[in-house]
């Protein structure tokens, strides 16, 4: 992976953030399988992660755009508005909470791109796709980075904020669930992510 300037451009006192991810971008690329969480006696309690994946492209833009390539293609519908961003797509949608949580309201202009391998209506999370990775598109372009569990709350629990931001989105944390923990091997997301760095401001 290549090295990454900050959206605010070259300093004379180079600093060291804290994560990788706690840098504006200007364009991500996120890739997040499918899920099943029905296993019979099971159901709803134990999951698994299948080797199918949604890649989700998001780039700063100077207006809003939409397209999408692969299975079922055809079914989702990409209308955008290409000033304000208007959209009745979920991962549009998505997108416009992660911004707002990463302090970026309203949401920039962006170009996405989703290129989908993950069937819908097939019991292999495809909505949770795309929520998982919408939001880690949305927080890694505006820079905010939240818990996934590899650090524990005070009260000694996991602290599992991006869970419950796609629970707040979905309803129920199961897929989810299973999406993020592949999605995040590793100690840090960054390994699942592909950067492009913003260009530097005159």
């Amino acid at each position: 992976m290549e090295d990454s300037e900050l959206m605010n451009g070259p300093s004379h006192k180079k600093s060291r953030p804290e994560s990788p991810l706690q840098q504006k971008r200007r364009k991500v690329v996120v890739r997040v399988p499918g899920t099943s969480a029905n296993l019979g006696p099971g159901y709803d309690c134990l999951g698994l992660a299948v080797d199918i994946w949604n890649e989700i492209t998001v780039e700063r833009s100077d207006s809003f755009s939409f397209s999408i390539s692969g299975i079922d293609s055809e079914r989702i519908s990409t209308e955008i508005d290409p000033k304000t961003g208007e959209s009745s797509n979920l991962l549009v949608k998505v997108l416009r909470r992660a911004f707002d949580v990463g302090g970026e309201s309203p949401m920039p202009p962006l170009k996405i791109h989703c290129r989908n391998n993950i069937p819908m209506s097939s019991g292999f999370g495809s909505s949770s796709a795309v929520i998982v990775g919408g939001l880690i598109c949305g927080l890694a372009l505006c820079g905010k980075e939240l818990k996934v569990g590899h650090e524990l709350t005070s009260e000694g629990g996991p602290n599992e904020e991006l869970l419950q931001l796609a629970n707040e989105i979905e309803g129920h944390p199961d897929n989810g669930r299973i999406a993020l923990t592949r999605f995040s091997m590793g100690p840090t997301l960054i390994h699942a992510l592909t950067f492009e760095p913003p260009p530097p401001q005159m």
